[in-house]
C-alpha cells in the first residue's frame, strides 16, 4: 500500500509538471476573443457576459426561445419534423458566432473541450436520464472535411461520447452529396438542397441497434440538416432521434 502510494504520488506530480510545461508553450486561450487566459481559466468574464445564452420561454420541440405565450417556434409550428427534441447553448449572434466561426474555419479544435464542458455543465443530467445508445455527429462531405481537415460536429461528438460514456459513430451516416452552403436559402430552398444528401451504411455501423440516437451538430438554424439525418436514422432503425448543438437561431 506504502509503494502504491508512493507511486500514485510521484505520478500526480509529473503530471502536475507536465501540466506546467503544456500551459508555458501552449497556453489556453479565450475560445472567443482568443486572449491567453490566466490559470484554469475556460474563457475570459467579458467574452462569458457577452456570450447569449438561451434563457426563458423556448420551444418545446427545437428549443429556440419564443414569446412567452407561445409553445413552438415558427418553423417547427409550420413544419414536419421527425426528431424528439433539441438541445443548444447560445443564440447564433455576436460573440458565439464568432467563437464558431472560428472552431469550424480556422483550425481551433481546441475549442472542443469549452463546448463539450459547457454542453455538460447545462444539460449534463437531462442527457444522462435520456440513456442516449448511439452518438452521431452530423457529417460533412468527405471532400469539404479533407480541405478542413476536421469535422467540427465529431470534434463535440467526441467530448460528448467521453462525457456520458456513450459510444459514437462516425461511419455509418455519411455526406454523399456536396451540397450548396445553407445559408441565404429559404426552408423549401434547404429541404431541396438536401434531399439524398445523406446515406447511412449498416455495415460500417458497429452497433447492431442505434436505439436512442443523439445527433451533435455547431449550429441550428431552420432544422433542415437535422431533419434530413433524422430521417435517414429513423429508416434505418433508430427508435428516436435527438439533436444537440452550440448555438441556435432566435425563433419567432
Amino acid at each position: 500500500m506504502f509503494i502504491q502510494r508512493n507511486c500514485f504520488k510521484a505520478y500526480m506530480e509529473k503530471k502536475r509538471g507536465i501540466d506546467i510545461l503544456l500551459d508555458w508553450f501552449f497556453p489556453r486561450r479565450c475560445p472567443v476573443c482568443d486572449r491567453v487566459l490566466k490559470n484554469k481559466e475556460k474563457i475570459c468574464r467579458k467574452c462569458q457576459n457577452e456570450l447569449k445564452w438561451i434563457k426563458g420561454p423556448r420551444c418545446f420541440r427545437c428549443g429556440k426561445p419564443v414569446e412567452e405565450e407561445k409553445e413552438y417556434c415558427y418553423d417547427c409550428s409550420h413544419g414536419v419534423f421527425h426528431y424528439i427534441k433539441g438541445y443548444s447553448l447560445w443564440i447564433y449572434e455576436g460573440a458565439a458566432k464568432q467563437s464558431v466561426a472560428a472552431f469550424k474555419y480556422k483550425g481551433r479544435q481546441e475549442y472542443a473541450d469549452f463546448y463539450g464542458e459547457e454542453l455538460m455543465k447545462a444539460y449534463g443530467e437531462q442527457l444522462k436520464k435520456l440513456q442516449f445508445d448511439t452518438i452521431i455527429p452530423v457529417p460533412v462531405h468527405r471532400e469539404k472535411k479533407r480541405l478542413r481537415g476536421y469535422n467540427q460536429a465529431e470534434l463535440i461528438a467526441r467530448e460528448l461520447s467521453r462525457a456520458l460514456q456513450v459510444p459514437m459513430e462516425t461511419r455509418a451516416l455519411l455526406r454523399i452529396r456536396s451540397t450548396k452552403p445553407q445559408k441565404g436559402l429559404n426552408h423549401k430552398e434547404r429541404q431541396k438542397n438536401l434531399k439524398k444528401a445523406f446515406r447511412f451504411y449498416p455495415e460500417h455501423c458497429e452497433r447492431r441497434r442505434l436505439g436512442r440516437v443523439l445527433l451533435v451538430d455547431d449550429i441550428y438554424t431552420t432544422g433542415s440538416t437535422i431533419e434530413a439525418c433524422t430521417r435517414s436514422l429513423l429508416a434505418a432503425g433508430a427508435r428516436e432521434v435527438y439533436f444537440i448543438t452550440l448555438c441556435i437561431g432566435n425563433g419567432r
